[in-house]
């Protein structure tokens, strides 16, 4: 296993298509834990964590349908703004009755703004079923924090039971509901009129008869329900997360809450909405929310690659078949290059005349051909989520 600490060789590293594989034993071990009866037996599914000609086929076929549906367009900013708009009107009465939570809450709203794209459908925010699969995906997230151990000892896996009843009922209510939102779609499937994700890979899969092929027959099925589980729970979690983490530094520095607040309240109003063109017109709220994506650094160490054949870590010669980590958390608080980087200083993101301004180091997404595909989603989701509750509460 490498852990590359420095951003240039990660960088040189993770854009080189020779290291763009995952490492086998994660690929057995994330398809085996989800893995459920009637699943095609192969352990390479979905896109986050599969290699080869089936990611490469996989990834382009979801990017290329989630952009058709509105990803990254106009379309997209207007079904988070809906979702902003309930969740609003959730916490406006819930505050009433003392402290909120807002960790679940948050999950489902962010879940929702892609899930409508995916199978058309959107959950309750206070939909029991949906509250009890999220308590389980962060129960799985927070019990397996070790991860690492598996990628040194992957025959560990064969003991993952250890977490007990968490992980198989979350595994069972997600999986199922995967199953019957499939099933649900294929009984009103109309060839030629494709409605949402789920409808677009029916029909890729019937139109698939090459028996190579990840669209074929029940692997086509399989990674189908792979796929909506990723964007279901990968979907929301990392994002709820960077927010609670925004919502907790506004907690504890009072001053930067309000003058994020004057900024939205001069710059744009607070009797209309904030929309991603506000961007440009709320430099400091910016600054303040990569700020926050760089000190926390939630995906501290990133999601490992592989290299399929021998190749170079910087100076270094590595067999194929290494494990190759981006030590983010290091990256983007590098004392040699960020001044003072355990303070919190939105200001790192601002020039001398106050504009935002990015920085090629901060790379929570990862770079490269696996950067997060759902990159565009989260960035527009944390923007408008964020501005619209300090615009309405003080936290």
């Amino acid at each position: 296993t490498v852990v590359i600490a420095d951003f240039k060789t990660c960088v040189a590293v993770f854009k080189d298509a020779n290291f763009s594989a995952r490492p086998t034993y994660l690929t057995e071990v994330m398809g085996s834990v989800m893995h459920r009866e009637g699943d095609h037996p192969t352990t390479n599914r979905g896109v986050v964590f599969s290699s080869g000609t089936s990611w490469d086929q996989q990834r382009k076929f979801v990017l290329k349908k989630l952009s058709q549906f509105g990803v990254g367009k106009s379309k997209l900013e207007d079904t988070v703004t809906e979702q902003v708009e309930l969740l609003m009107k959730a916490l406006r009465r819930d505050a009433r009755a003392g402290p909120v939570k807002l960790g679940e809450k948050l999950s489902i709203s962010l879940v929702n703004s892609i899930w409508s794209i995916v199978t058309g459908s959107q959950f309750e925010l206070d939909d029991p079923l949906v509250h009890s699969i999220y308590k389980g995906i962060d129960a799985f997230i927070d019990q397996t924090r070790l991860i690492g151990i598996f990628m040194v000892f992957p025959w560990l896996r064969h003991i993952i039971s250890y977490l007990g009843g968490i992980l198989d009922e979350m595994k069972t209510q997600v999986r199922d509901m995967m199953k019957a939102i499939v099933d649900d779609h294929e009984l009103s499937f109309n060839d030629g009129s494709e409605r949402d994700l789920v409808d677009s890979f029916i029909a890729k899969i019937k139109a698939t008869e090459d028996s190579k092929s990840s669209f074929f027959g029940q692997r086509g099925r399989t990674n189908l329900e792979q796929n909506m589980l990723e964007l279901f729970g990968a979907g929301a979690n990392p994002v709820a997360t960077t927010l609670s983490f925004c919502f907790l530094y506004l907690a504890k520095n009072p001053e930067m809450q309000e003058r994020i607040f004057e900024e939205i309240q001069d710059n744009v109003g607070l009797d209309v909405t904030v929309t991603l063109e506000d961007q440009q017109r709320l430099p400091y709220t910016t600054a303040f929310i990569h700020e926050v994506l760089r000190i926390s650094s939630i995906n501290f160490i990133g999601t490992p690659h592989m290299n399929i054949r021998p190749g170079k870590v910087g100076d270094y010669d590595v067999p194929a078949g290494t494990t190759v980590f981006a030590f983010l958390w290091y990256i983007m608080n590098d004392p040699e290059y960020w001044e003072e980087p355990r303070q919190l200083r939105p200001e790192r993101f601002l020039t001398p005349s106050g504009t935002f301004a990015k920085d090629e180091r901060l790379i929570p997404y990862l770079v490269g051909r696996r950067q997060c595909l759902g990159m565009a989603l989260a960035q527009t989701e944390m923007f408008l989520f964020f501005t619209a509750l300090v615009k309405e509460f003080r936290i």
